[in-house]
């Protein structure tokens, strides 16, 4: 009989270690991954990389809370067999039991022959099982929704640190911008008589984000040369004019440009009366008058001293590369193109006033 009473309390016992190993588990999850996604979550809306401080909490702590439930708390002994026993449907028979398990009287034997044979009737009935592992539906709930969260807040977190995605702090300035989330970004000239801009030329952006692109154009005379902005950094590039930048904060770019040395005729300092301009690009018919005789932009001797050029390469004046000027004007409107935008009607008559010359 006695063999027989240990032999059911190991049984019971191996069951309720297994409880014990999963409720211990379970609760440490809940500890583990709670504290996971709580840095997690600091970390994906503050500068502070904390991943791997995340990840090395939510493993200790899991790991810590589970041992330390497990050993004070859900590991079973004989008193807890017996009671878990009683509590099935054993009216308090295996706690009396193992209280009277050292005494020899007749009734103490009597009682623990009753106890076996409940435990043996129960035992048939349930295909030799006493116990089942019994586990809240609450804690598994529970558990389950903050291992998901953790995990999820975690990847989320590993994520925005490596760019991935953006983080809190960014998702929230562009869900709910503040005053502090903008830049402005300025573009002016350094000389207004050598030239402008065309477009916005103060643009408040919103941190993180592109500002519209503007294009610095030279008066006649005159070539646009670089940009400098208000710290003395100099952006020359190959020599183009237009600009747009990823905004990280408030900025002045200003656009400098250099009057052309090889400009040997200057349209409005000219003696000849009969002289139009003629190199003014913002002009539409960009050639001048006509040769009466003829009706052709610039008559009979509006032509090249040089033979080695072709004619309708030169403006009416008969010095200033006609061509040169209109590959100039043709990269500005292929950027414009290039961007999306449309090209400015001023921009389209220089154009197409370079192929009415040519017919």
């Amino acid at each position: 009989m006695e063999n027989t009473y240990k032999d059911v309390f190991a049984k019971c016992r191996r069951d309720l270690v297994k409880e014990g190993i999963v409720k211990s588990a379970l609760f440490g999850a809940i500890a583990g991954f709670g504290v996971g996604f709580i840095i997690a979550f600091v970390t994906w809306f503050t500068d502070f990389n904390g991943l791997w401080l995340a990840l090395g909490m939510l493993v200790a702590v899991t790991a810590t809370v589970s041992v330390v439930l497990y050993f004070k708390v859900y590991r079973p002994n004989n008193k807890a067999v017996a009671d878990r026993l009683d509590r099935v449907g054993f009216d308090e028979r295996m706690i009396t039991m193992l209280e009277l398990e050292n005494d020899d009287s007749y009734i103490a034997q009597r009682q623990r022959a009753d106890a076996m044979g409940v435990v043996e009737k129960a035992a048939a009935r349930n295909g030799g099982k006493l116990l089942s592992v019994k586990i809240a539906t609450a804690v598994i709930a529970v558990s389950s929704v903050l291992i998901a969260c953790g995990v999820g807040m975690t990847t989320v977190t590993g994520l925005a640190a490596y760019g991935v995605i953006p983080g809190g702090k960014d998702l929230w300035n562009k869900v709910f911008p503040s005053e502090s989330s903008f830049a402005t970004v300025r573009y002016e000239v350094s000389d207004g008589k050598a030239g402008s801009i065309d477009g916005d030329v103060e643009q408040k952006v919103l941190v993180g984000e592109g500002s519209s692109t503007v294009y610095a154009y030279a008066v006649d005379g005159y070539q646009f040369v670089k940009w400098i902005d208000d710290e003395g950094n100099e952006y020359v590039g190959n020599g183009t004019a237009h600009r747009l930048e990823k905004v990280t904060r408030s900025i002045t770019f200003t656009a400098v440009f250099e009057e052309v040395d090889d400009m040997e005729d200057d349209p409005e300092d000219s003696t000849d009366p009969n002289k139009d301009s003629g190199d003014n690009p913002s002009d539409p018919d960009f050639g001048g008058p006509s040769d009466p005789s003829t009706g052709e932009p610039g008559g009979p001797n509006g032509g090249s001293n040089s033979s080695n050029n072709n004619d309708n390469d030169k403006i009416i004046d008969g010095e200033t590369d006609y061509k040169e000027k209109y590959e100039y004007y043709y990269q500005l409107a292929m950027q414009k193109l290039a961007n999306g935008e449309e090209i400015p009607p001023e921009l389209r008559a220089i154009l197409e006033s370079y192929f009415g010359v040519l017919l």
